[in-house]
């Protein structure tokens, strides 16, 4: 998830820069509106692409090695399984990243609710097809959605210059508001970004720059429009529309009305230089499929620094079948105990596709005993006559039979030759069932113990 945020910030951060020094003052507005929408949405979506089409397919190669040079003599692991933390940094970390959209999810429902507010409480009347909203403060004309507002008295005392209402009507037509909503989303969902900013200030100016050149376009005075941009730089402004009366956004506008249209082969080389580095950052910012095979790894025990690396795909796939059989149950002291569910996983495979990670991968991934430690078959261990006899006693011991809860008195039903294997295990006083009884006694059959024991494959 770190690379993807990464990469994002990285390819967002090449084409806005692109944009600024090969697109911006160019008079193609256009193609510059579908440019900066489009190279929003490719900063999320190149790091998703696969690199199968540019890389020669491989097959993974997974390697089970033998494990008995690494064990004990007493069939023992060298390494015991890591601790794991209930609630680690990741998650905090976030949880602190949602924590934090969310507020500004709030902050940008609330402004949306204050720009509904404003159109419902004021007067609304039409000209030429387009809500004109009436408003009491002195404020410059700006559009939002399919409305303009602008200050009564001034309308009133037809002292809004019919460009600018042109100027604004062109802003409703060409729907600017929606690139802004669009961006802001953005913003709010991948605040870490510190480039959007960029974006957005640029979708802005070439909202100004689309419609200076359509009122230019329909009155066919470009000396008196400027006069007018001018004009309204000296009237009180609200924050939100501050930055297209600041000086360099002023300056640009004036360059870009004066600019005269370049040839089409510079543009059309433009347009090819500008679809090369979207393909450059395909090749470089997607996400390879097919890497190189890692290498046959003995290193289950952490002796060597990297044995190799799997493909991500598969570190992924991993992740996704070991995720849900890894729960967290409160204890009555509080606490919280750890429980692993195995019925639904292919341990072999997963042994096979833990076995081949790099160690940091390894240390990424979920960790669960089975696939970690092999377990040594354990050796066949009947109990007694007497244990059977003094296992009825409920109060005292628990039974499971086969991995079945059973009556304690079904034992009189059985033998000692009955059985290949029994497991005795105390209560702990914070176990579920501590005070219904405090043994817990596993009893396994030989038909159990041969079915899932010796022809599973799943120990030593």
């Amino acid at each position: 998830m770190i690379l993807y945020f990464l990469k994002v910030i990285m390819i967002s951060a090449v084409l806005i820069l692109w944009y600024h020094a090969l697109l911006e003052m160019e008079k193609e507005h256009s193609f510059k509106r579908v440019y900066l929408l489009i190279s929003i949405a490719m900063s999320f979506i190149i790091p998703c692409l696969p690199m199968s089409l540019f890389r020669s397919a491989q097959p993974d190669v997974l390697v089970m090695v033998d494990w008995s040079d690494y064990c004990e003599s007493d069939g023992n692991f060298l390494n015991s399984l890591p601790a794991t933390e209930v609630f680690p940094v990741a998650k905090l970390l976030i949880l602190g990243y949602v924590f934090i959209v969310f507020i500004k999810m709030f902050q940008f429902a609330k402004n949306l609710c204050i720009q509904r507010f404003i159109y419902l409480k004021n007067e609304v009347r039409i000209l030429d097809g387009t809500k004109i909203v009436l408003l009491n403060e002195g404020i410059i004309p700006y559009s939002f959605m399919n409305a303009v507002y602008v200050n009564r008295d001034r309308m009133l005392n037809n002292e809004i210059r019919e460009e600018v209402f042109y100027h604004e009507f062109e802003h409703v037509n060409q729907k600017h508001t929606l690139d802004l909503i669009f961006i802001e989303l953005v913003r709010v969902v991948f605040w870490i970004n510190p480039f959007w900013s960029l974006y957005k200030k640029a979708i802005r100016l070439n909202h100004e720059f689309l419609v200076d050149a359509a009122v230019v376009n329909v009155f066919k005075n470009v000396e008196s429009y400027k006069k007018l941009i001018f004009e309204t730089v000296k009237q009180p402004s609200q924050a939100f529309i501050s930055y297209l009366l600041n000086f360099q956004t002023i300056k640009k506008r004036m360059i870009m009305l004066n600019n005269k249209n370049n040839t089409s082969k510079y543009i059309q080389g433009k347009y090819v230089v500008t679809l090369t580095v979207y393909l450059v950052l395909i090749l470089m910012g997607g996400k390879i499929s097919n890497s190189q095979p890692p290498a046959i790894v003995k290193d289950y025990f952490n002796k060597i620094n990297d044995p190799g690396e799997i493909p991500e795909e598969l570190f992924n796939e991993f992740q996704s079948l070991t995720k849900d059989a890894i729960s967290y149950m409160r204890m009555k002291n509080g606490k919280m105990s750890r429980k692993e569910d195995y019925s639904n996983l292919d341990l072999i495979k997963l042994r096979k596709i833990y076995y081949a990670m790099s160690l940091e991968q390894k240390n990424k991934a979920n960790q669960l005993e089975l696939i970690i430690n092999i377990p040594t078959l354990p050796s066949k261990k009947p109990p007694t006559s007497e244990q059977l006899l003094e296992w009825r006693d409920s109060k005292k011991f628990g039974i499971w039979l086969d991995g079945n809860r059973v009556d304690n008195s079904v034992l009189a039903t059985y033998s000692t030759n009955d059985f290949a294997l029994l497991v005795n295990s105390k209560l702990a006083k914070n176990a579920f069932n501590y005070g219904k009884h405090y043994f817990q006694i596993n009893l396994i059959t030989h038909t159990y113990f041969e079915k899932n024991y010796v022809q599973s494959n799943l120990y030593r």
